[in-house]
C-alpha cells in the first residue's frame, strides 16, 4: 500500500498539496469493491484502502466530518 502512495503521489501530488485537482473517489471506492466481488483480486482491496485514506485526508464531501460512535452496524458473520 505504502508503495502505491508514493507512486500515486508522482502521478497526482502529495496528499494536502495546494492547487491540487479534485478527484470523484467515492464513485471510484465503489466500482472498485465491485471488481473486488466479482473477480477477487487482492489488488483492488490495496487500491480501496488508498482511495479511503486520500478521500480522507482531502476529500471534498459537502458535509464531510468525523463523528465517533458504535452505529450498531457490524459486519455479518459467516458461519
Amino acid at each position: 500500500m505504502r508503495n502505491r502512495l508514493i507512486m500515486g503521489a508522482v502521478r497526482y501530488g502529495c496528499l494536502g498539496a495546494q492547487n491540487k485537482p479534485q478527484y470523484d473517489r467515492c464513485t471510484d471506492m465503489k466500482r472498485r469493491v465491485d471488481l473486488y466481488i466479482n473477480d477477487g483480486n487482492l489488488e483492488h482491496l490495496v487500491d480501496i484502502a488508498n482511495i479511503c485514506l486520500c478521500e480522507f485526508v482531502e476529500g471534498n464531501h459537502p458535509n464531510k466530518h468525523f463523528s465517533a460512535g458504535d452505529d450498531t452496524q457490524h459486519t455479518k458473520r459467516i458461519e
